[in-house]
């Protein structure tokens, strides 16, 4: 059993990071943040005028709370309830993530590890 909106990211430093996921949205901002879908094109009513669009394309984000963890050996250990807010780019996440309770710690797995715990 998964809890979907914990997934695993790459963060600003390209480290794998671990966060929350709020929700998903899109936003138009300047190309040079990353390239998704163009929306300099006929029909797009958020524009006064195709000059005003160039340059804008649609950004995929995700509204996140980020886990404190800790790395022991081959385990990642959830060490807070919550983290700072952030948004990042939808792109980054790199897979779900699921936890497990053991003795009262809870540890983070990104695949089936084994029944030492129970799912939260």
């Amino acid at each position: 059993m998964r809890n979907v909106s914990v997934v695993a990211y790459k963060d600003s430093h390209n480290q794998r990071a671990y966060a929350e996921v709020q929700f998903f949205f899109d936003a138009r901002l300047p190309s040079e943040l990353g390239v998704t879908h163009n929306v300099s094109h006929p029909g797009d009513s958020d524009f006064d005028s195709e000059d005003e669009a160039a340059g804008m394309v649609v950004h995929h984000l995700a509204f996140i709370r980020k886990i404190p963890v800790v790395h022991e050996e081959r385990l990642v250990r959830r060490t807070g309830s919550t983290g700072a807010q952030a948004v990042i780019a939808a792109s980054t996440i790199e897979s779900l993530i699921g936890g497990l309770k053991v003795g009262g710690e809870e540890y983070l797995t990104a695949r089936f590890t084994s029944m030492l715990g129970r799912a939260w």
